[in-house]
């Protein structure tokens, strides 16, 4: 396979994903804070690196993201409602939030990512 028909196979296949609205939409990466925050993301169950960055991104802090509701985590954490319905489940359940520190975004966001 040549540049030229990898690039163009890389190009197709990043369409495709568009078409089925999965692309990444967001920068890949995260800096400051918010790299632990992402972290704390990629700790709960079947979530992954994608929509914890979506998470990171779309929403403010964590805080936020644990007061959501199951509609609002599907359409801005770009999930399936069945995933985001998970991730409300384990955030309701699991989440204790004298277990994570300020500094992760509990309180709401001072600076813009």
């Amino acid at each position: 396979c040549s540049q030229e028909e990898t690039a163009g196979l890389i190009a197709e296949l990043a369409h495709v994903e568009e078409r089925k609205n999965a692309a990444i939409t967001v920068p890949v990466e995260v800096h400051g804070h918010w790299q632990q925050v992402l972290q704390f993301y990629l700790s709960i169950p079947n979530i992954s690196y994608v929509t914890a960055l979506n998470l990171c991104h779309r929403f403010s802090s964590v805080k936020e993201v644990a007061n959501s509701s199951v509609d609002e985590l599907a359409s801005r954490g770009k999930v399936s409602h069945r995933r985001a319905e998970e991730i409300y489940r384990y955030l309701h359940y699991v989440f204790d939030r004298q277990m994570v520190p300020d500094h992760l975004g509990l309180h709401n966001r001072k600076q813009n990512v």
